[in-house]
């Protein structure tokens, strides 16, 4: 078995433009951006962005008045923090050319007043030929924007190019 360790550390630019509306579901899960009334963009979650009124980016979350997300003048750039750590480990099962797996990530955009947001999946791939190698996960978000499940699947074709 092998422990994997994953970093980054990046910016991220938002320019401000007209007015930015975020309307989420009335049933938002507790705990999710929605709820709370933060404010969302990089848009990850059960939510849609439309033009609205006179004001500044703002947020709507089934809430009686809007919350203004940016004090920047239309076409200024803000420029705010990234990270990602992660952590996952995997067990290669002899003479089957099989490769189990887990993960752990958490994910912030700061200067967003975003929570955190923390995904964990457990999956498998399966070499069938050397050239063909299939994969799938099961994972969920359970920390963040949004509270989801997702399944992956996948397959990889090999081919060498010869000149």
């Amino acid at each position: 078995g092998r422990v994997h360790l994953n970093a980054s550390l990046a910016t991220y630019a938002i320019r401000a433009g007209p007015t930015l509306i975020v309307t989420c579901p009335p049933q938002t899960p507790p705990g999710s951006s929605c709820g709370g009334g933060s404010s969302l963009p990089p848009l990850d979650g059960p939510c849609s962005i439309g033009s609205g009124s006179t004001l500044g980016a703002s947020l709507s979350c089934a809430a009686p008045a809007p919350v203004i997300i940016t004090q920047a003048r239309p076409g200024e750039i803000e420029t705010h923090n990234h990270w990602l750590l992660g952590m996952g480990v995997d067990k290669a099962l002899p003479l089957s050319s099989t490769l189990l797996l887990a993960d752990f990530f958490a994910e912030k955009f700061e200067g967003i007043n975003r929570k955190t947001d923390m995904t964990a999946e457990v999956g498998a791939r399966h070499q069938l030929r050397p050239q063909v190698v299939i994969n799938g996960a099961l994972g969920r978000h359970f920390r963040g924007a949004g509270f989801s499940t997702f399944i992956t699947l996948g397959m990889t074709l090999s081919h060498a190019l010869q000149f």
